[in-house]
């Protein structure tokens, strides 16, 4: 759920075309990109999971964390301007 309205909110104020979801549980990481697949079916946004995070990061605009993980899962190393 948490996914879905951080999503949803961001494509409100800056429009995408492409949504990457990476989760420490492939299974779950899937079901969320199903879940927003049919959020965004009518927006044209392709969605797709990746298992690499750091290419995830490295090849976004906009990174967006939910996570209750009490440590880093992001290099800020691999965040660019």
């Amino acid at each position: 759920m948490q996914a879905r309205l951080q999503a949803e909110a961001a494509f409100l104020e800056r429009p995408f075309e492409y949504l990457l979801i990476h989760g420490r549980s492939p299974d779950r990481a899937e079901a969320c990109a199903r879940d927003l697949g049919n959020v965004f079916k009518d927006r044209n946004v392709k969605v797709r999971v990746t298992s690499d995070i750091e290419a995830l990061v490295k090849e976004s605009q906009m990174v967006i964390t939910t996570t209750p993980s009490q440590s880093p899962l992001i290099k800020a190393e691999w965040l660019h301007a």
